[in-house]
């Protein structure tokens, strides 16, 4: 491999951590649930309508409304509007004390040892995730000009046009291109349409789905992630 990239939520970071902390500062275990349920069930009903704030249908404000009112109705519980855009306040406010953990930080130096080129490809509005990507230090280890944001760019993932953007900015060879990215519409099928290698770190077990498109690899954890990148950057892998 010539080149790494990786998604931002739930790629370099535990998406769960802050949302779990966001949880108890609202609601202090009011209720008995599974946070890592309730989170994989936001990110559910926040993927249904992503397409949707991406067209300017959906108000920002409105998709963070839908998605936690949905997540904990389907645990039978109301949730209002106003708790519903505290819970959002809490929550990002948590993502900007993100800390990128230690597996991952020796990924890292292994691509920085190997010279390997790094970026970074995430969705969402600009602001938010550029105050993530401040917060994990990513300018540390990797440069400014490689990190694209789906919101500064104008199309999002799996939208071939943002890997091609990217291909372009870097000038990578999509043969020597791996990605690693959590969600599997638009981390996965966006690289494999973009004739890249991809790394699905399905850390929440989410399953697999149907279809010809699938990942080179699937993982469930950092330590194993380890393992393949070591791989692809020493040839004994694809």
């Amino acid at each position: 491999m010539k080149a790494v990239l990786f998604d931002v939520d739930d790629t370099l970071y535990d998406q769960v951590i802050p949302f779990q902390k966001a949880y108890e500062e609202l609601f202090k275990g009011s209720f008995e649930l599974s946070i890592e349920e309730l989170y994989k069930r936001s990110r559910y009903y926040s993927d249904e309508v992503f397409e949707a704030t991406q067209r300017g249908e959906m108000s920002m404000e409105a998709m963070y409304i839908y998605r936690v009112q949905k997540a904990f109705e389907s645990f039978g519980i109301s949730v209002t509007d106003d708790e519903a855009l505290e819970f959002q306040r809490l929550y990002a406010g948590n993502q900007k004390k993100l800390e990128i953990s230690e597996t991952m930080r020796t990924i890292i130096e292994l691509c920085q040892k190997h010279e390997i080129m790094m970026g970074v490809i995430t969705n969402g509005p600009s602001q938010h995730q550029w105050n993530k990507v401040k917060a994990l230090k990513v300018m540390e280890f990797i440069r400014e000009e490689y990190i694209f944001v789906s919101g500064d760019i104008g199309v999002a993932k799996p939208q071939i046009g943002i890997f091609q953007h990217v291909e372009k900015i870097m000038n990578l060879n999509p043969e020597e291109t791996l990605f690693i990215g959590d969600t599997f519409q638009s981390d996965i099928i966006g690289a494999k349409g973009a004739g890249w290698k991809a790394i699905w770190l399905n850390r929440h077990h989410a399953e697999h789905p149907e279809g010809n498109i699938q990942a080179d690899y699937c993982i469930n954890n950092e330590a194993e992630l380890y393992k393949l990148v070591l791989n692809f950057i020493t040839n004994e892998a694809i």
